[in-house]
């Protein structure tokens, strides 16, 4: 048997409740969804769905465009290769 550990985490009640109720429509637990989180973030080796920020959010960060604009906000979400992100 492979060795486990333990990860908390501390959510609002109420999202607690909403994403057991969604769970066991879907017939898995909590333990269960965050394992195949997990799983699926080392598969993809990425965050397993795109996480943007709203254009006027953007605004309150004027130093991201001295770094060049990464956040690319409007374009479709897709996955960057290592030797992309490495590249001088």
């Amino acid at each position: 048997m492979a060795q486990t550990s333990l990860i908390q985490v501390r959510v609002e009640t109420e999202v607690k409740r909403q994403a057991e109720e969604l769970f066991t429509d879907l017939g898995i637990d909590t333990p269960s969804a965050v394992r195949l989180f997990l799983k699926q973030a080392i598969s993809k080796e990425s965050i397993p769905f795109p996480i943007t920020r709203a254009q006027k959010e953007l605004k309150k960060f004027p130093g991201i465009a001295a770094i060049g604009d990464p956040v690319h906000v409007g374009e479709p979400y897709r996955k960057y290769t290592r030797e992309e992100l490495y590249e001088d």
